[in-house]
C-alpha cells in the first residue's frame, strides 16, 4: 500500500491494491473431531473445556458455519455420549462460550454484543442426540451475539435439587465434512506510510475485498471475511465474501482480479462474480481511519471441502480507489 507525495494543495487520484490471503498463510486442517470430557457431581458442578479445545482456528470456522456453507447447511457437528447419569432430579446445563483473549471476529456490526449463558435441563430419559441439538445452538448463538473468538473456552455448570448426583458425559465437537482454515494475523500500515498520511486529506470513494476462490479436485465452499481493530477492542469494521465452486471451477468474489500463475489453466473461472458484504455503512472509512491511527487488520479464510484431498486456491486483496490533498 502507498501514497505518493503531493505538491501543495495537489489533490491526486491513487489507487489501493493490498494483498491479504493467498497461498501463504497455507490452510491448516480442523481435527475432525475434538472430544472433551465433562464430569460434574454435587462437589464439583462446574468445569471448563480443557486447553486443547480452545483452537485458535474455530471461531473463524463458527462464523463460517453462520453462513451456512453451502446454503442451508451447517458446518458443526456435535455429538454427545452420556456415560454417568447419577440423580433422581433433573439436571440444569449451562454453558458460558467465552474469549480467553477478548477479541471477536465478527460479520456484522450487529454482533460484539453480550450473550447471556445458554441453559437447558435434562433428565436420564434425555436423549444423547438432544443434547448435542442443544449444545450447537448454543455455540450458534453465541455467534450471532458476539462473533468468532480469537480463541476461546467454554464454561459448563451444571445444578440441580439433588443433594447427591453425578453426571458425566463425553462431548465430540468437530465438522461435517473436512475444513481448512488461514488467517493472517494482525496486518499493519508501514510507519511511511502512515507518516506520509498524516497531512494528507485522504477521501476513499471504494473500499472493498476482492479475490477468487476455484478447487482442482472436487467441489468446495469457502468463505474469506477482514476487520479492522483498535486494541483488543471489538472489531471496528468488517467485510465478508463466499463462493461455492464445482471441480476444476472458479469463482471471482467482489470483483474480477488477476489470477495467480500457480492456478492451473485448467480451471474454468465463471462469468458470475460473489457479492462483499461489509459494514458498518461507512465501512471504508472507519476501515482506514482505523488502519492509519495504527490499527489492525486481520484477514481469515475457511473452505469447506466435499472431500480430500482437494488441491484449492484463494487469494483476497484490499482493493479501492480515493483521492488525497497535500499541503
Amino acid at each position: 500500500m502507498w501514497f505518493p507525495v503531493f505538491a501543495a494543495c495537489t489533490r491526486v487520484g491513487f489507487d489501493l491494491d493490498v494483498n491479504l490471503l493467498d497461498e501463504a498463510p497455507a490452510p491448516v486442517e480442523v481435527p475432525a473431531a475434538s472430544p472433551f470430557e465433562v464430569a460434574l457431581f454435587d462437589e464439583r458442578p462446574s468445569a471448563e473445556l480443557p486447553a486443547f479445545l480452545s483452537l485458535e482456528n474455530f471461531g473463524p470456522v463458527l462464523l463460517a458455519d453462520r453462513l451456512r456453507l453451502p446454503e442451508g447447511d451447517g458446518l458443526l457437528e456435535v455429538s454427545v455420549q452420556t456415560t454417568v447419569f447419577e440423580l433422581d432430579a433433573p439436571l440444569t446445563l449451562t454453558f458460558e462460550v467465552r474469549s480467553t483473549t477478548g477479541r471477536w471476529r465478527l460479520l456484522g456490526d450487529e454482533t460484539g454484543g453480550e450473550l447471556g449463558a445458554c441453559t437447558f435441563t435434562i433428565d436420564a430419559d434425555t436423549p444423547d442426540a438432544r443434547q448435542a441439538e442443544e449444545l450447537v445452538a448454543c455455540l450458534r448463538a453465541s455467534t450471532l451475539a458476539l462473533g468468532g473468538a480469537e480463541d476461546f473456552d467454554v464454561a459448563v455448570t451444571g445444578t440441580t435439587t439433588d443433594d447427591a448426583w453425578e453426571y458425566r458425559a463425553t462431548y465430540n465437537l468437530g465438522t461435517d465434512r473436512p475444513v481448512e482454515v488461514a488467517c493472517t494475523g494482525p496486518l499493519t500500515l508501514d510507519d511511511e506510510v502512515i507518516e506520509q498520511s498524516g497531512s494528507a486529506e485522504i477521501t476513499f470513494q471504494d473500499l472493498s475485498l476482492a479475490g477468487y476462490a476455484a478447487a482442482a479436485d472436487h467441489p468446495m465452499s469457502a468463505v474469506a471475511f477482514a476487520n479492522t481493530w483498535s486494541g483488543e477492542a471489538p472489531a471496528l469494521a468488517g467485510a465478508w465474501g463466499m463462493a461455492r465452486v464445482g471441480a476444476g471451477e472458479g469463482r471471482f468474489v467482489g470483483a474480477e482480479v488477476e489470477v495467480a500463475e500457480d492456478v492451473p489453466a485448467s480451471i474454468a473461472f465463471s462469468a458470475t462474480v460473489e457479492p462483499v458484504t461489509s459494514w458498518p455503512a461507512d465501512w471504508a472509512a472507519v476501515a482506514m481511519d482505523n488502519l492509519l491511527a495504527r490499527g489492525s487488520m486481520e484477514a481469515c479464510d475457511v473452505r469447506a471441502h466435499d472431500t480430500l484431498p482437494n488441491q484449492s486456491f484463494l487469494a483476497l486483496a484490499l482493493v479501492g480507489a480515493g483521492e488525497a490533498v497535500r499541503d
